[in-house]
């Protein structure tokens, strides 16, 4: 019975069973769907990602606002810019970053400091605790967003400054409407760098020296990541133009030592996020005695964070009026502002 039964079975179903499962088109078809759904999501992902890292960003430089504020509470004014000697010894120098280190709860790093010693980690420094101070990286001096390693990119020659940590924000030294002028005596006008702004080598503001108002002027703004189409520096020494963060000094040029720039410090010459260092000059790198007035960039589209001295942090298009943003670098210009 059992064998009529399967022989009736095997006719009624054509001689075999059929195997259930996907085809080869009905299988293209799901990964053609799941892929159209990744790159439907990707960017989205993508975009929240970002937020995420500029509101991280946001946040380091109000961090910064905070221990200006702080120190500003505690002395009377800001911190110098920088440092230097008289001579213009710039082994000597260290940067308004080192100054704040106690107010960004980084005491421990501050203390580690010995400043008879030379910032530059290459240079004479015996103190292997200061040595090893200067090559901290901290988080709230990086955005996020930028590319660019937690260290140094200088000479080959000298790999040590190389494990130096960088700053990617900078003090504000004002615009290039007020350049640094040298003793009668030299003739020499230092137009690299500014007199105009909140930070400056070896001189203190409060703020009441910003006459113009702390929320109409900047404090610090954002040098990350880099310009749309410019590289990272291949060539070492100075033209990677990032900035060790404990390194702060500047060559006067007063006498005629040095090109003419600044450490750690920014001068606003150019729209933000331009390739442009001097005259507009569209090169991939900046010219070592030009670096002080490389314009703001990040690895934000569409602007630049900046922090003003009332410790508020705005993100300025690059689109912005020039006047306006010269406007904002500087403390007492006196002019009105547009909009920004």
């Amino acid at each position: 019975m059992m064998l009529k039964d399967s022989r009736f079975l095997s006719r009624f179903t054509g001689g075999h069973r059929r195997l259930q499962g996907f085809t080869l088109i009905e299988l293209l078809v799901v990964i053609a769907i799941i892929a159209v759904l990744i790159a439907l999501l990707l960017p989205a992902v993508q975009q929240a990602r970002e937020a995420a890292r500029r509101t991280q960003c946001k946040n380091n430089m109000k961090q910064i606002g905070l221990a200006l504020h702080n120190y500003h509470d505690t002395h009377g004014c800001f911190p110098m810019g920088e440092t230097t000697t008289q001579t213009d010894d710039p082994l000597t120098g260290h940067s308004v970053h080192v100054e704040i280190l106690p107010y960004m709860d980084l005491a421990n790093i501050y203390n580690r400091f010995n400043f008879s010693h030379s910032t530059w980690l290459c240079c004479g420094i015996t103190d292997p605790v200061h040595a090893a101070a200067i090559q901290t990286k901290i988080p709230g001096f990086l955005c996020p967003s930028s590319t660019h390693g937690p260290g140094a990119l200088y000479a080959t020659s000298t790999p040590e400054l190389n494990k130096q940590g960088i700053a990617e924000y900078q003090g504000i030294m004002g615009s290039d409407r007020y350049p640094h002028r040298c003793p009668p005596s030299t003739g020499r006008v230092l137009e690299q760098k500014s007199i105009g702004g909140m930070f400056n080598f070896n001189i203190k503001y409060s703020l009441r020296d910003c006459t113009d108002g702390s929320s109409n002027t900047m404090a610090f703004g954002e040098y990350s990541h880099k310009a749309p189409g410019q590289n990272y520096s291949s060539l070492g020494s100075h033209h990677d133009a990032t900035h060790a963060w404990a390194m702060g000094y500047t060559f006067f040029n007063c006498t005629g030592r040095g090109g003419d720039y600044a450490y750690g410090l920014r001068v606003i010459a150019f729209p933000p996020n331009s390739r442009a260092y001097r005259q507009y000059a569209w090169t991939e790198v900046p010219v070592f005695n030009t670096i002080t007035q490389g314009a703001l960039k990040s690895g934000h589209i569409g602007g630049v964070h900046t922090l003003l001295c009332d410790g508020s942090v705005r993100f300025l298009s690059d689109s912005i009026d020039l006047t306006t943003y010269k406007n904002l670098a500087d403390r007492a210009d006196g002019n009105t502002l547009g909009e920004f």
